[in-house]
């Protein structure tokens, strides 16, 4: 716990006196769970309590489920139609908001158990060619290599790696207009 300003105070619950009047910063961290941080309005004489509560970071079980690194020539360019689906296979809902894919932020989005989400390098290309989905479709800055292969690292809000997937274009789906799709064993 950092009370005020920037200085350690220790763990929680903790008192503190002679704090100068004004308005000072409470930082909480705990590894595992978010940052929470507020300003505090002091006032000469009186006491001030805080309650803070931390919420846990997300790890869940979020797969990269499948792959478009190579689109036909049809479909359109590596620009407007790469993406990544994610897919929770947990039982509980995940906020993704702040993590990333290959260091690039994925936009605030939470995942229901068994739900999907499309990483798309172009929403909007992404939607004009694949119309309406029932699931999320968040633009999201990234490049997949086409030759000869590529690794995708998913890393939550705390830099943790959650998944990550090296392919190969040996494997196929290599400007064929298909995809590469996770297997249930996970191969």
């Amino acid at each position: 716990m950092e009370i005020p300003d920037d200085r350690y105070k220790g763990k929680t619950p903790h008192t503190i006196t002679n704090v100068p009047a004004g308005i000072h910063t409470i930082n909480l961290t705990l590894t595992g769970y978010l940052d929470w941080s507020t300003n505090v309005h002091v006032t000469a004489g009186e006491t001030t309590h805080v309650l803070a509560t931390l919420t846990p970071i997300a790890t869940g079980d979020i797969r990269i489920n499948e792959i478009m690194y190579n689109p036909s020539t049809e479909q359109g360019s590596d620009t407007d139609m790469e993406w990544i689906e994610l897919y929770n296979n947990d039982t509980e809902t995940i906020n993704i908001s702040g993590w990333t894919i290959d260091d690039n932020p994925i936009s605030n989005n939470v995942m229901q158990p068994w739900d999907y989400v499309v990483l798309a390098r172009n929403k909007a290309a992404f939607e004009a060619y694949y119309g309406a989905l029932s699931c999320s479709v968040i633009d999201v800055t990234f490049v997949l290599s086409n030759n000869p292969g590529d690794t995708i690292v998913l890393r939550n809000s705390a830099g943790a790696e959650i998944d990550t997937v090296t392919y190969q274009a040996s494997w196929g789906a290599d400007g064929n207009g298909k995809t590469l799709e996770r297997k249930e064993t996970g191969g």
